[in-house]
């Protein structure tokens, strides 16, 4: 049976242990910290009513009650005014959210925390950080220091686990390959962090990872475990001068040599070395450790070949298995990682798997719709047609390997199999994502091959087309994003407000699409725009930019990003370059998270 429990809000952040009146000791008591200038935690004297959302599993609709904060009492005579309300349920998953609001009832500031599920008896504390809506907030990075290409994979616990990434970018000469070029070495961390939405703090990861890594993949299995795979201990990043003044192009290359991080694999456990006592009574949120092979924990698993900026996604209809595609040291491949594989966790033979384009940086999204599930492969390197641009993948239960390449049966570009060429499409580190259903939004521009003796040198071209060929670079007119229709592979130009080469997308938690940060032009100036798509898309198979566009507080590419509950997403590191502030170009590693919340 359940029992119900009062939930304590203090609306200043104030010392854990404080009690509400009427409760001798409750079970969970949520301190509420705003995040703001002035005193410790202060309410802004914007936000008018405080409105708690207790959300319930098995409930359609949430327990909802509105505090004016006027009408606040300090019930326990602290000094600072405390919320407080009863009936919550033990024994069920709960999660809670509380919206500060302004004049006309909108919400201004968010927080929540959970799902967690509170036991009879049971003392929590919950230090609840509010974020600004619409916009960003930077947050403590604690001992997260500065990194580029690391992964961050949200949980459903409402905690984001934060892995591996460049935490070392120092120049370095140049091989003899890359004439003229600025080349900075690259060193990836071994630690890994826990950053727990609800009250803004990071925890390290007792004993990080089996081995350093960045540009790796993190994806999800069942249960909340993370499959890290691939990626590069010790790697380059070379900005090779293009063929006008003032641009370059990025190149990056795996330098492992003894240790073979890229033909790696290590799984996170959520929840490894759990306290003894759980003494701040807070639900031990930097719990879990990584494990390594499913013969030996303690040691790296090992993949079919080293996979470096690969891309990965679960295999749609299968949540216990990952396809791994592509990269910089194996091209031409793909493998299937099977949580549940016979004698074990491992990836499943791949003597057979290869695909039909060499695809070194590729994007992959799910784009299932009434032709039955499948993965889209895009781009990723050279095209010589239309063929290269994209494949399918999907799973088979008859192929030892866990599924198959079905080329572009689909007519990928134009879903018509007319003879249209579409090397623009031809991108290389772009964002890929899932939006509506059986739709594939595919953002950035970088990639495509332009003809530099040509009479229209940004017009791109198929690799071969031309005597002198070189990345394009933007221009005003090369609209390269666009959006797939998952059932014909029709491909519809899509507009964005920014350029996002090497950036950051993810599907929100609403179903829309959020693209943060990247480079804009060969000039590798980063940007701190954003994009954000609307969940639906129209007849005209476009997805649609949104209106409101929200700012990063700092440019950044090559970073990180996870989505959060209630339309939040959290942005980690990064790079920032500047070609023009000096004859070398610079870099430098972003270290401040930051984290947004929709408009309401």
């Amino acid at each position: 049976m359940r029992r119900l429990v009062p939930l304590c809000l203090a609306t200043l952040l104030s010392l854990v242990g404080v009690s509400c009146a009427g409760a001798a000791d409750p079970p969970l008591a949520v301190h509420v910290d705003w995040g703001l200038d002035g005193p410790a935690g202060a309410i802004p004297s914007t936000v008018t009513q405080l409105t708690v959302l207790v959300y319930v599993e098995g409930m359609a609709m949430p327990q909802s009650s509105i505090n004016t904060v006027a009408n606040l009492d300090d019930v326990d005579n602290n000094g600072h005014p405390d919320l407080v309300r009863g009936d919550l349920p033990t024994g069920v998953p709960i999660r809670i959210t509380i919206q500060g609001q302004g004049a006309g009832g909108m919400t201004t500031y968010l927080g929540h925390a959970g799902p967690f599920t509170l036991v009879a008896g049971e003392r929590r504390y919950v230090d609840l950080r509010m974020y600004a809506v619409g916009g960003y907030t930077s947050v403590d990075a604690g001992t997260l220091t500065a990194r580029m290409l690391a992964t961050a994979t949200p949980l459903s616990d409402g905690r984001v686990l934060i892995a591996g990434g460049f935490t070392r970018a120092t120049t370095t000469p140049c091989p003899a390959s890359f004439t003229g070029a600025t080349c900075f070495d690259l060193t990836a961390a071994g630690d890994a962090f826990i950053y727990e939405v609800a009250s803004g703090d990071v925890f390290p990861v007792q004993g990080g990872l089996l081995h350093a890594r960045g540009g790796h993949t993190a994806t999800i299995l069942p249960g909340d475990r993370v499959l890290l795979a691939g990626g590069a201990s010790h790697a380059l990043l070379a900005l090779v001068p293009g063929p006008t003044g003032g641009t370059y192009n990025p190149i990056l290359v795996s330098l492992d040599t003894a240790i073979a991080t890229g033909a790696s694999f290590e799984v996170f456990q959520p929840d490894a070395h759990p306290e003894a006592v759980d003494v701040d009574r807070n639900g031990d949120p930097g719990r879990g450790g990584f494990v390594g092979a499913a013969d030996d924990p303690t040691s790296l698993g090992r993949l079919d070949a080293p996979r470096f900026l690969h891309a990965a996604a679960p295999v749609p209809g299968h949540p216990s298995q990952v396809v791994l595609v592509g990269g910089i040291d194996a091209p031409d491949s793909w493998v299937v990682y099977d949580d549940q594989r016979a004698g074990g966790y491992g990836v499943l033979d791949s003597t057979a798997n290869h695909l039909q384009t060499p695809r070194p940086m590729p994007s992959i999204a799910p784009a299932h719709a009434s032709s039955g599930d499948a993965l889209w492969i895009f781009g990723g390197g050279d095209s010589a047609s239309n063929g290269d641009l994209a494949e399918v993948w999907a799973p088979s239960a008859m192929a030892p390997s866990g599924g198959t390449v079905r080329g572009t049966m689909r007519m990928f570009p134009d879903g018509m199999g007319t003879s249209a060429d579409h090397p623009e499409y031809a991108l290389i580190g772009a964002t890929a994502v899932g939006v509506d259903a059986g739709h594939a939004l595919v953002v950035g521009w970088y990639g495509p091959l332009c003809d530099t003796t040509s009479a229209m040198p940004m017009a791109p071209v198929f690799s071969g087309a031309g005597s002198a060929l070189s990345r394009c670079d933007f221009t005003a007119t090369a609209s390269r994003s666009f959006t797939v229709d998952g059932s014909t592979g029709r491909a519809v130009v899509t507009t964005t407000h920014a350029r996002h080469a090497f950036g950051a997308g993810v599907r929100m938690s609403d179903g829309s699409v959020l693209v943060t940060g990247g480079l804009g032009a060969l000039t590798l100036v980063t940007t701190n725009a954003t994009d954000h798509f609307q969940a639906m898309v129209p007849s005209s198979g476009a997805a649609q930019i949104s209106d409101v566009q929200p700012i990063l507080t700092q440019a950044r590419a090559f970073h990180a990003m996870a989505a959060l509950d209630d339309g939040g997403a959290l942005v980690v590191g990064g790079l920032t370059i500047n070609t023009t502030a000096a004859s070398t170009p610079t870099a430098g590693l972003v270290s401040a998270p930051e984290v947004l919340y929709l408009p309401r």
